[in-house]
Formats: structure tokens, sequence, C-alpha cells
């Protein structure tokens, strides 16, 4: 028995989000909100540019796996 709610068009699934993705998303957006407005606030201290670097990849990861942002 297949499950009704998702669907493959073009060879891509798509199914509702769930719960859990959800709340991960909105998790997502406030980090993403602060480490940008902390890495662009004052680009060229060296103290802020190494808090954001590290953070600013795991971001990236994170929207490859959620789909966050395209």
């Amino acid at each position: 028995m297949t499950d009704t709610r998702e669907v493959i068009i073009d060879g891509v699934r798509y199914r509702p989000e769930t719960e859990m993705e959800a709340e991960a998303k909105r998790l997502l957006s406030q980090i993403s909100a602060a480490l940008w407005a902390e890495a662009y606030y004052d680009p060229f201290n060296d103290s802020t540019k190494r808090f954001a670097a590290p953070l600013a990849d795991k971001m990236k990861r994170l929207n490859e796996l959620l789909g966050f942002r395209k």
C-alpha cells in the first residue's frame, strides 16, 4: 500500500512537511537571522569573523539537508 500523502512528479518526490521538519526550519531561520546580523553588521572585526565562519559552514549544510533556502 502506498502513502497517498506523497506524489512523484518528474522523478521528484513531494510530501507534506513533518512537524519536526517545520520546527527545525523555524529554528534554523532564527539562527540564520542572528548569524547574518552578527556576521554582516561588522564584517571587518576579526572576532566576529572567527565566530561566524564555522557557523556559516554548518548553516550551509543544514540548508542543503532541510531545503530551507534555495
